[in-house]
């Protein structure tokens, strides 16, 4: 009887033991065995088809508060997720340690508790929370779901703490009070990130204005799909209660389901929903091909030795910096294109390469006119806002792209040189179109 009396002695001990991350890492947390706060739950030696990771980063005033409402939706279309498939969940709120929960038939069973906060958008944290969940959950495939704040084109160096900068990609992580806490990152450390994971079957951006060729082109070894807004979205975000089970489906279905089901069960008020698309990534070269070569089409600026667009206002934009007058900066790709007098023959050969790259979108092919979901109401010089455009088959692609202005010079950073960061602006050689 003794000996029995030991066990649960031994085991306190032993929970006694486990210790937290450091502020700036999970690293440290890696070394140590995890603690399972309800380890029967866990199902052992059930092999997996799927595990999917939602990377929930809401550790900040403004947008948390919708992402707490996200993961009980998610809690509600577990119900509905297929028996081989995990929804495993980093969440990150209200100042507090992050935590991995499992999601699972209408439960949240937290797997996971970390003692100390820290930042989870820290690429080494990251990359630690990402294997965690794999080697904890292996499986035939992964995706993953990121909610949080997004912007696309990335420029700065590694996590950044900013709150001037615009151009920022995905987070923040930190109170949204003390601006100078908030730590972001960029697209490039992402991609280092997946570049240690195996490729996702497919990554769900529910982020603004992640859907920019430069993104994807940076992601396009990350995963076989990427799913992304073009535009801003609704604070609410995506409809998790049917999403969910969506999210277990063939990679080559995800995408469109996940369109259809956003737009069609989110309430975008007068709005007629938001710009959004799947691009296939084994198509991105193709893509990247056909742009290079259309770009030489257009004449250089008179006098210069420098390509020039028209795009301060003619232009359709998902985006604005507003750290200089609120300058347009992700501008449809098609739209780019159209209006500065591509020729038919032309934009025909290109179009072909992006739309086998852009496998669903919305608005989708046939559309005539459409307003998207903003909050901006930011007007250019009073002649148009960003949430009174009209899109239709002839301005829109389902892609934006950065193209380099002269006003960017402004910027800190200076967009013209910093988007040189980026794998996409260095394989469309801008420097030889003067810029």
């Amino acid at each position: 009887m003794k000996k029995l009396l030991y066990i649960p002695l031994l085991t306190f001990i032993a929970m006694l033991s486990f210790t937290a991350c450091s502020k700036d890492s999970a690293d440290e947390e890696e070394k140590k065995p995890p603690v399972d706060t309800l380890a029967q739950y866990k199902t052992q030696g059930q092999h997996l088809r799927r595990t999917i990771i939602a990377y929930m980063c809401g550790d900040n005033n403004n947008i948390g508060t919708y992402l707490k409402e996200d993961v009980k939706e998610m809690i509600e279309g577990s119900k509905q997720l297929q028996e081989d498939c995990r929804l495993i969940l980093l969440s990150d709120f209200d100042n507090q340690p992050p935590r991995i929960s499992e999601i699972r038939k209408g439960r949240e069973v937290v797997m996971r508790e970390y003692e100390k906060d820290f930042y989870v958008t820290s690429p080494d944290s990251m990359l630690s929370i990402m294997k965690w969940i794999i080697s904890n959950y292996p499986a035939d495939e992964y995706a993953t779901v990121f909610g949080g704040h997004g912007s696309g084109a990335i420029i700065e160096n590694d996590t950044i703490k900013t709150n001037f900068v615009t151009l920022k990609a995905y987070g923040p992580d930190g109170t949204a009070t003390t601006p100078a806490n908030r730590q972001w990152i960029n697209i490039p450390s992402m991609a280092r990130v997946f570049s240690n994971l195996p490729k996702m079957e497919y990554i769900f951006f529910d982020c603004c204005a992640m859907g920019n060729v430069e993104t994807v082109y940076e992601l396009r070894n990350a995963a076989h799909y990427i799913i992304a807004p073009v535009s801003e979205t609704p604070g609410d975000g995506a409809p998790y209660k049917t999403i969910v089970p969506i999210l277990s489906l063939d990679r080559m279905l995800v995408g469109s389901y996940i369109i259809d089901h956003y737009i069609k069960d989110t309430n975008f008020g007068s709005y007629d929903g938001i710009c959004i698309s799947c691009v296939k990534t084994d198509e991105l070269e193709n893509l990247r091909k056909a742009t290079y070569d259309v770009l030489r089409k257009f004449p250089q600026h008179p006098g210069t030795n420098r390509l020039q667009f028209n795009i301060r206002y003619c232009v359709y934009y998902y985006n604005v910096n507003r750290a200089l007058s609120d300058t347009p900066i992700l501008h449809d790709m098609k739209s780019v294109f159209t209006q500065n007098g591509l020729s038919a023959d032309d934009m025909k050969e290109w179009e072909k390469a992006v739309n086998k790259a852009v496998v669903a979108r919305y608005p989708k092919t046939g559309t005539t006119s459409f307003r998207w979901n903003t909050s901006m109401r930011v007007n250019e010089g009073g002649s148009i806002s960003d949430y009174t455009f009209t899109l239709n088959d002839d301005n829109y692609c389902g892609l934006s792209m950065i193209v380099p202005f002269e006003g960017y010079n402004s910027l800190t950073p200076n967009l013209n040189k910093s988007m040189y960061d980026l794998q996409w602006t260095n394989a469309m050689d801008w420097k030889s179109l003067g810029w």
